[in-house]
């Protein structure tokens, strides 16, 4: 027998209107607005939105497992694992660390136990540099700047014109959190809950910008299916 939707299981929603969903989705278009426009429930809408924000999570986190930044989803004691397989942030730290892979723009959390004692050193140049600089955890010394979200905070290591691959770095983190911060205005406030999907969904949006995301995420999903 033949599933009714080869993206989704175990769903009573059509082929045909989730990947309507998924197209207000790649535009871009805000969740109130596509559920007046495909007919549906705020709250359906929302939920499908969420379910496809996970797979984009999903996918991110594989490319960075690809490219060899990390081994694996890390999980720890501020990050409830899914149904997906994704991590949120329930509490604790809210620090996202920013970095460039082979082109790739990057976003982790950083955990609790990897952060300074002193989180005020967090809020000048100088200061994330001597922690990135000095924290045992090598990936954390590949950032390149560091987002803070309990103080609103953004600061990127500086950068000397001798070594210009850092420079490069350093300015597409800056153009990725314009875009990012841009974004998530729009939502005035975000549940920390969901903070983490929101962010990566912002990275797989600007590593992907010119590019078809309707068929790209079709795709992704297609090999993936949503349980």
């Amino acid at each position: 027998m033949q599933k009714k939707n080869k993206y989704i299981y175990r769903s009573k929603l059509s082929e045909a209107k989730f990947r309507e969903i998924v197209r207000y989705f790649s535009l871009d278009i805000e969740a109130n607005k596509a559920a007046v426009l495909a007919s549906l429930n705020r709250n359906t809408l929302n939920r499908y939105y969420n379910l496809v924000r996970r797979c984009v999570t999903q996918y991110c986190e594989y490319k960075g497992c690809h490219l060899g930044f990390v081994e694996k989803a890390v999980s720890g004691e501020n990050h409830q694992v899914g149904d997906e397989g994704c991590y949120s942030v329930e509490s604790g730290s809210m620090v996202f660390g920013v970095c460039l892979i082979a082109g790739w723009i990057y976003t982790e959390i950083i955990h609790e136990t990897d952060l300074p004692e002193d989180r005020n050193m967090l809020v000048s140049r100088n200061g994330v540099e001597c922690y990135l600089r000095d924290c045992p955890n090598p990936r954390i010394k590949e950032y390149r700047a560091l987002v803070d979200f309990d103080s609103g905070r953004y600061v990127r290591t500086s950068h000397s014109g001798e070594d210009k691959g850092r420079a490069v770095d350093v300015k597409s983190c800056d153009l990725f959190w314009g875009y990012a911060k841009s974004r998530l205005l729009k939502f005035n406030g975000i549940s920390k809950s969901t903070l983490y999907f929101h962010i990566k969904e912002c990275e797989f949006r600007y590593n992907h910008r010119g590019e078809d995301l309707y068929k790209l995420l079709l795709k992704i999903i297609r090999e993936n299916p949503i349980n």
